[in-house]
Parts: C-alpha cells; structure tokens; sequence
C-alpha cells in the first residue's frame, strides 16, 4: 500500500486549488512530496489526480524529476477516497517545497461562488475574506456568507477571517442559501429532526466512504434506545459531509455523528474491541458525481469558469 499521498484530486464542488497547483506548480507538488516523505519516513509514494491536465503536468515532471512516485488517476466524484498512511494536499505540498527553500509567504486557496471573478489566489496568509472578495471582483449580493472549506463540509466564518485560516477553498454564498442554512441550524435542531423523520433507510451509510454506518448512530441518538450500535465506530468519521447530501430526508448525519466523534476524541477514547477504525475503507463506496453533487448543493447558478493565473 502506498504510505503517502498527495492529493491533487479532493477540490470540493467549485474548488480547483488542487488542480491549479497540480497544474501550474507540478515541480514543487512532486519536490513538496519528497520533503514530507522525509519527514514522515515513507517510502512509497502516490500523487492522486482527476483532472487531465493535471495528470499531464505531474506525469512530466515525474519524469524530468526522476521521482518515483505512482500516479494515480481516480474518479471525478467526492470525496476522493485514498488508502494510504498518511495524506497531504496539494497546497501543502507546494508549501513545504517554498519551506525547503526558505521561501514563505503565501496562502493558496479558491474563492468562488457569489463573486465577480472566481480565482485560485496566491494570498497573503494574513488577507481577510472581505480582501479576498474584493480581490475577485466583489460579491454578486450585498448579504453574503463566507463558507470555509466549502460544501458539503464547510464551516461559516467571520468576514474578518484571515486566508491562513480558510483552507483551499473559501465559498461566498447569499445568506439565505441552503448550505448557509443548514451550516446555521443548531445540533439540537437537527436531534429533533432526525427523531421525527429519519426512515433508517441507511443511503447515509451506502455512501459512506468509512464504514461507521452513520444511519444507525442517528437512529440510536434520535430514538434513546440501545440496540448495541458501536458509537465509537463514529471515529472513523472524516466530516466530509457526503452522508448531508445524499440524505433524502434532508437531515444532517454528519453534524450528528461528528458531534459524537469530537466528545470521543475530547474524552481521549480511541479505537474499539476490534482495533483502530482509522484507514478502513468502504471499498462498496464510490462517490457521487461532482457535476451531480454541485447541482445537489444548490451550486450549480455558481459553478462558472475560474481564473487559474495564481495571481
């Protein structure tokens, strides 16, 4: 199994850090790999990728590099399912080749959604989102959100934000979207919700890419009955918010089972009886079709070209 990849494919709905960088950074992706190779003492490496113009740029610097490195060509969908010791972004991978060369400085991100200009940006770690918007052309609405991280698993942030605490992504949106709203409804709402309409169809656990069977956590916290569900299956759980969008009662899994992971982990509870859950996969779980799931998201009015020129 490879030990380290880096990821040049997870890009979320109207994300394209990874593949930008992929693109038009490809040495310092392949470099930055090596440099945390290094660190994290791994000895096999992988670059995942889905987009064809990425795989072309990493697959001649490979070769130019002499790395050996597998690349690997995964499937337009999220979240990107990798099996690997450890995983890095792409934007870490750039940032530990500028490291590795005393070279500091900036912060890669996308800003999208309800811009002007949707970009990938080199950011002064230190820029606020209101900066960031301006610096794409201002917003399309004058009541905008900022979603760090981006859908289906993003969190709200203050305009005042700064960029090195926004990820990849950043997603402006109306504050009356459907993602703003649902980000906005409290735990115990969505409690409520799932005790009164959560069928147990278990869609939430199909789509699952760890297998924590997230329908049966739900059902035992709406219902209070303990049917002997491992709750500390909810470990495994990696917040990518895949279980929201496929949801046909539109409740919220995911906010649920991660509330449960996070006391676990605050308790210091680790693994179960039969080991670490971590690194298991859901070898049945494939993803859903980005263009599919940018339209589920309520995404698609914003889903429009972005300026890659890394300004």
């Amino acid at each position: 199994m490879i030990e380290l990849y880096g990821d040049c494919a997870s890009d979320p709905p109207l994300g394209a850090t990874a593949r930008t960088l992929a693109t038009l950074r490809a040495d310092d992706v392949v470099y930055g790999l090596g440099v945390l190779a290094l660190e994290r003492r791994a000895k096999t490496l992988g670059l995942a990728v889905r987009d064809s113009a990425a795989h072309a740029a990493l697959a001649t610097a490979l070769a130019r590099l002499e790395a050996r490195v597998e690349l690997v060509q995964v499937a337009d969908a999220w979240p990107t399912v990798l099996a690997a010791r450890s995983v890095a972004r792409a934007d870490e991978l750039v940032l530990a080749a500028e490291r590795a060369r005393g070279a500091f400085g900036h912060q890669y991100l996308t800003i999208a959604g309800a811009v002007a200009t949707p970009a990938v940006r080199a950011a002064d770690p230190l820029a606020t989102v209101v900066e960031l918007v301006a610096g794409a052309g201002g917003a399309l609405v004058e009541d905008w959100v900022a979603v760090a991280g981006g859908a289906p698993a993003g969190r709200l942030v203050e305009r005042t934000t700064q960029a090195r605490e926004l990820g990849p992504l950043v997603l402006i949106l109306p504050a009356g979207h459907q993602i703003v709203r649902r980000l906005r409804t409290p735990l115990a709402d969505w409690l409520l919700r799932a005790a009164s309409a959560c069928e147990g169809c278990r869609v939430c656990s199909d789509a699952c890419p760890q297998p924590l069977a997230p329908h049966e956590i739900v059902w035992t916290l709406s219902t209070l009955r303990d049917d002997g569900v491992e709750l500390l299956r909810a470990l495994a759980c990696t917040g990518c918010g895949l279980c929201d969008a496929m949801c046909p009662s539109t409740l919220s899994p995911r906010a649920l089972v991660v509330d449960v992971r996070d006391r676990l982990v605050h308790g210091n509870v680790k693994g179960h009886a039969n080991g670490s859950v971590k690194g298991h996969l859901n070898a049945n779980a494939a993803g859903l079709d980005l263009a599919l799931l940018t339209l589920r998201l309520g995404l698609a009015p914003y889903d429009r070209p972005v300026d890659v020129s890394l300004r």
